[in-house]
């Protein structure tokens, strides 16, 4: 198919955009590996699982610029867009990735709050709770998280 100077600027174009998409889908995985801290083998996982969503996110641009019709403008245009995310954006993404983490984080737990309170009130009513109730942990983010208000006064 014979291309013309538009269509492939436009494609080269298209496939910049492709590499910007790649770049965050990527900043999104390397954020969520660092606040998962997962083992070897789920990492390997992870690996397959983006590169997996790479592909078809490739695969989607090539057929929005040109059909699939592989050029070198194209892997060009990918790697351009791949480094302008990464020099321009990487950072201002992952600390605001970051940031929604802590949010989410500090609003489970306002949430787990009031759901130990109404389990204590059974326990103390009811009785059917056992004692663990009162020293419950939750581990978040690798820290513990201690509910100083359900304490026993000794």
């Amino acid at each position: 198919m014979v291309m013309t100077v538009e269509n492939q600027i436009y494609a080269f174009l298209v496939t910049v955009y492709g590499g910007l998409i790649i770049g965050f889908v990527y900043n999104i995985y390397k954020v969520l590996r660092n606040i998962l801290k997962v083992k070897k083998f789920l990492s390997d996982i992870g690996d397959i699982l983006f590169w997996t969503v790479s592909t078809i996110i490739i695969i989607y641009f090539l057929y929005l610029s040109n059909y699939i019709e592989i050029r070198f403008y194209v892997f060009l245009g990918f790697m351009t867009g791949i480094l302008i995310y990464n020099y321009l954006f990487s950072e201002f993404v992952t600390k605001l990735l970051l940031k929604l983490y802590n949010i989410l984080v500090k609003f489970i737990k306002i949430l787990l709050y009031p759901l130990l309170y109404i389990l204590v009130m059974f326990k103390k009513q009811f009785g059917f709770l056992n004692n663990n109730i009162l020293r419950l942990k939750i581990y978040i983010n690798n820290e513990i998280v201690k509910f100083k208000i359900f304490r026993r006064k000794k």
